[in-house]
């Protein structure tokens, strides 16, 4: 008997938010916070979920009218977009739901959050349902035997290859599973690890991929955590809906985000060119808030990013704002100690989060994966 366990890492995007959605490129880190999945085969006549961050433990898995669930009748289901997402991988790779009512599920993204001053589990804005996707999706294939590059035993991380033939073949199940618009780019940098350069579509057949890039060693960053969970579709779906209703002011703006991005994208290996083209873009992403009646750029994020002015720093927003996570970025490490020497509760909370080289990675081991073992991957 053998089961499988994997994992992916989360995410930071640097630059390029909202221009990557029409073209432009985003620069996207990996961090050493990862989802991490196990699968076995059934103890039982059927499968279980257990994932502790939803509260599910044990949980069967159940069949209603042909469609997977993990909620005992009458009761909603709270796997939301995962239990979209694992249906239609299922189907993508030929199988059925009834495959997945054959094993047990261990999901743990602890990792990706933290809890709260009133005890409540807080998302840090770290990429967690594209981590819990891409490390789902790596371990089914692995389990089921769908494994492109042939993966043989230990721990192994896609290839660049294998990792942007995953960003294709997945993406669309994503995007289906959040029902709303997404760039992908976290998933990429779930799937590949590392610092990646992810386009959206490239021509000539406009297809997402993703391309390994190396910052300036001499770039100093810090995440930090505003204390305010934020939803980035809100936030993308809002900007589409003003885009529809004004296209020229939101064209326009688009094009100069683009084109920092661009510049951005060309200037990784000079540390403090990338610094001073991180400023002009977190002003650009304040404007298109204003312009969008939305705060990107919200109370937290503006105080740390006057505390960053004062210390000779860049702060920045990460993702689509209106909270969650930030990161200010410098060349001299003394500034960046002195910044997070002024951190506060009130003022925001800082990540002790370093570069993640591997993507998602999975190995197949004997027997069962027991949830309080699952975090050996």
């Amino acid at each position: 008997m053998t089961a499988v366990q994997a994992s992916a890492p989360g995410k930071l995007m640097l630059i390029g938010e909202y221009a990557v959605l029409h073209g432009a490129p985003a620069v996207v880190m990996a961090v050493d916070r990862r989802a991490r999945i196990s699968v076995s085969p059934a103890a039982g006549a059927a499968g279980c979920l257990t994932a502790p961050q939803l509260g599910i433990r044990d949980q069967r898995i159940t069949i209603e009218r042909g469609q997977l669930d993990f909620a005992p009748p009458g009761r909603v289901s709270s796997m939301g977009m995962t239990a979209r997402f694992l249906s239609g991988l299922l189907e993508f790779m030929g199988l059925s739901d009834r495959d997945a009512a054959g094993i047990d599920l261990c999901m743990d993204s602890a990792e990706l959050f933290e809890v709260g001053p009133n005890g409540k589990t807080i998302k840090l804005g770290l990429g967690s349902s594209a981590a819990i996707c891409a490390a789902l999706g790596t371990a089914l294939a692995r389990y089921f035997g769908h494994e492109s590059d042939q993966a043989g035993a230990g721990p192994v991380a896609a290839s660049p290859v294998v990792a942007n033939l995953r960003l294709r073949e997945w993406l669309p199940l994503y995007r289906q599973a959040l029902q709303a618009g997404a760039s992908g780019a976290d998933l990429a940098a779930s799937l590949h690890g590392g610092v990646g350069k992810y386009v959206s579509a490239l021509p000539p057949a406009n297809e997402p991929a993703i391309e390994p890039v190396f910052l300036s060693p001499k770039l100093q960053w810090l995440a930090v955590w505003t204390g305010q969970a934020a939803q980035t579709t809100d936030f993308v779906s809002a900007f589409e809906r003003w885009r529809g209703q004004d296209p020229g002011p939101a064209g326009r703006r688009i094009e100069v985000l683009s084109r920092i991005a661009v510049q951005a994208a060309g200037s990784l290996d000079d540390a403090d060119g990338f610094v001073e083209v991180a400023r002009d873009f977190r002003e650009q992403l304040a404007g298109l808030g204003a312009a969008m009646g939305l705060e990107i750029m919200t109370v937290a994020h503006r105080r740390l990013a006057a505390l960053a002015d004062s210390l000779g720093l860049v702060y920045k927003s990460c993702g689509a704002g209106g909270g969650d996570l930030g990161i200010v970025l410098g060349t001299r490490p003394e500034r960046i100690e002195a910044f997070r020497q002024q951190l506060s509760p009130e003022l925001g909370l800082p990540l002790n989060l370093e570069l993640d080289a591997a993507g998602a990675q999975a190995d197949t081991v004997p027997g069962r994966i027991h949830e309080q073992n699952i975090k050996t991957s």
